[in-house]
């Protein structure tokens, strides 16, 4: 955060407000577990928990974020970029490499867990919500992790 008298903005001055914002703040707590760093996903959903987001807003970020990955590999990247795909710098950077990462099957295993946490969710009601998406983050996020150490 800034000090009195600081006029520039930083990285944590930013990620600050985006955690204030919930569920806005869990593209990045996804960008890290599909990328396989397990650590830094554990450490931006507690982030991103404190701020607001819930395990609902987690799921539906990783189900969005397993789509446009499928999409990429299917319709190419101008069908992932009309879904929303980023476009341009590290945050398009960090998608490719989640596709090159991400093969067909783990895709659809990673969409069968996700289905599987929202109904969970549904039949058992908000309170663990937080508990179940947390568990299926760091379930993506180890197997990004083993998937990428194979490479």
């Amino acid at each position: 955060m800034r000090g009195e008298g600081e006029d520039a903005i930083t990285a944590a001055d930013i990620e600050a407000s985006a955690a204030a914002g919930g569920d806005a703040a869990l593209d990045r707590v996804v960008d890290t577990a599909m990328s396989g760093r397990v650590k830094e996903a554990d450490a931006s959903w507690m982030r991103a928990r404190s701020g607001g987001a819930s395990g609902v807003g987690l799921v539906r970020t990783i189900q969005r974020r397993i789509d446009l990955l499928s999409e990429l590999k299917s319709g190419g990247p101008e069908a992932a970029m009309r879904l929303g795909a980023p476009r341009f710098g590290p945050a398009a950077d960090t998608f490719k490499q989640q596709a090159t990462l991400w093969h067909d099957r783990a895709l659809d295993q990673a969409r069968q867990a996700a289905f599987e946490a929202e109904r969970q969710m549904k039949r058992a009601g908000a309170a663990p919500a937080e508990l179940l998406g947390g568990d299926l983050l760091l379930k993506l996020a180890l197997r990004a992790e083993a998937m990428s150490s194979r490479r």
